[in-house]
């Protein structure tokens, strides 16, 4: 007998504050999200691995900014995971206000959600982003 039971949606949650991932993860798995949590940037080769459908990322790991960005962008450019959406969730508010910041976050087709964020606001992005992926559109910067 076949399993006709939807898969749950996979998300790679990356946040180096443990309180923050702690809260992510319940309320993402309360929604019935799998998730997967990590305390730092992870490299594409790990996420291949996990396969996730969507990665809600932290752009400021301790004094290592250019970490997120680097990873980032290696993730846009691997051909099996570079599509996989993904939602930066930060405190830096630069990624809006600051020209090359907001640019990159465009051109590397990120969702933003600052911190501190409302958990209504993030649930509903996170569903948005994974609807929009799963009809093929890339997704794009939203506030």
């Amino acid at each position: 007998m076949m399993n006709t039971t939807p898969r749950c949606p996979h998300v790679l949650l990356v946040d180096d504050t443990v309180a923050i991932r702690d809260l992510m993860r319940e309320l993402l798995e309360d929604e019935g999200y799998q998730v997967t949590i990590a305390a730092s940037v992870q490299d594409v080769e790990t996420v291949r691995e996990l396969a996730p459908d969507l990665i809600v990322h932290d752009l400021l790991f301790g004094d290592h900014r250019p970490a997120g960005w680097t990873f980032l962008q290696a993730l846009r450019n691997d051909p099996q995971v570079g599509r996989v959406p993904v939602i930066l969730c930060t405190a830096d508010c630069r990624v809006q206000t600051d020209p090359e910041w907001a640019d990159q976050v465009q051109s590397l087709a990120l969702r933003v959600v600052t911190k501190p964020f409302d958990l209504t606001d993030l649930l509903t992005v996170i569903s948005s982003t994974l609807h929009e992926n799963r009809g093929g559109a890339m997704t794009g910067s939203a506030s």
